[in-house]
């Protein structure tokens, strides 16, 4: 007969197999279990190739999360439009966070809004190229002051990263747009053109006078040589004769100009003695309007003096005709009044 089973070990069994596979999950999910992640999702513009479900997050190439689901969003009303989300979680398992305990614990517990901060201090998401070995795409953020911001506030539960063009989107963009502009160039016009230009160039230099024309040319270019040498040897003795009359002239100049300095000096000291003559010639001219002007005191006395030399003149006029009349009148005076001698 079996012995039956004990109770206590099968529970022990069992409690040892449910530690063994949660230990078995930390190991495997690298202690994801207790990590405190802050789901964010990023929107990229144009392929996202390389890029699935697992891939990592770096900032500069410190790994900081990883993606966990990447489609396609259609939205069909209105303006037709197809987007890609990128669903990924952010871990600070590798971020050191400086200060104090509790700064520490508040900025671990507000994850999502120190997130946000850093948004809107440039943090930006990068689509990196594909690995060469793997193919497999990573996605790179860093800082980015002054990139513009276009949030699609899809996703409320989520922190929205903005997204900034890669390298080789950049590139391609950049090679599309030169192939455009090559594009519209008259392509046809211009290989036209250029076999024009060859033939013409062919039949130069297949023509049987050209080397008549390039030994007229050197004997041209030798008579140049000779004339320009003739020249500078007549020139020479000329330039130098120019320069010193461009020298004697600059010294005549120069006396002229200090001549002239000094006559307008002198020309200067003459108008300013003839102002002040003037302005003294002004100041006597009122002078002599305000002493003869009427009712002054000279103009009084000259009047009286006027009246009295009239009056004087009234008693020798007198004076004469009396002595006209009577001549004796110097001798025995002024007869009187009424007789006769």
């Amino acid at each position: 007969m079996s012995k039956p089973a004990n109770p206590k070990l099968i529970g022990i069994f069992v409690l040892s197999a449910i530690a063994l596979l949660i230990a078995s999950i930390a190991v495997v999910g690298g202690g994801k279990l207790f990590q405190r992640r802050t789901p964010v999702v990023m929107f990229f513009q144009g392929s996202v190739t390389g890029l699935n479900v697992g891939s990592p997050v770096n900032f500069r190439g410190v790994r900081v999360g990883q993606v966990t689901n990447v489609y396609i969003r259609y939205q069909p009303d209105g303006n037709p439009s197809m987007e890609i989300p990128v669903l990924a979680d952010i871990s600070g398992n590798n971020v050191q966070i400086v200060g104090s305990a509790a700064e520490r614990k508040d900025i671990q517990q507000a994850s999502g809004e120190q997130l946000r901060l850093l948004v809107d201090q440039g943090l930006r998401a990068q689509l990196a190229l594909p690995s060469l070995v793997t193919g497999q795409a990573t996605i790179s953020l860093d800082f980015f002051p002054g990139s513009q911001v276009d949030f699609n506030n899809v996703y409320p539960d989520r922190v929205e990263i903005p997204t900034v063009p890669s390298t080789l989107q950049q590139v391609q963009a950049t090679l599309q747009e030169v192939y455009n502009k090559i594009s519209q160039l008259p392509l046809d016009d211009l290989i036209t053109d250029a076999r024009d230009v060859l033939k013409g160039a062919n039949r130069l230099v297949n023509d049987p006078a050209l080397p008549q024309t390039i030994a007229n040319a050197n004997k041209a270019l030798a008579d140049f040589q000779q004339v320009a040498r003739t020249l500078d040897q007549r020139i020479a003795p000329l330039i130098s004769g120019i320069e010193t009359t461009a020298t004697t002239a600059n010294r005549t100049l120069e006396g002229i100009e200090a001549r002239s300095q000094q006559t307008f000096l002198d020309t200067n000291a003459m108008l300013q003695a003839a102002t002040a003559a003037l302005k003294q010639a002004d100041q006597t001219l009122r002078t002599a309007n305000t002493t003869i002007q009427p009712g002054g005191p000279v103009n009084f006395a000259f009047i009286n003096a006027l009246q009295e030399t009239a009056a004087a003149a009234r008693s020798l006029r007198d004076l004469t005709d009396q002595l006209q009349r009577n001549p004796n009148a110097l001798l025995f005076g002024r007869p009187a009044s009424g007789g006769n001698r």
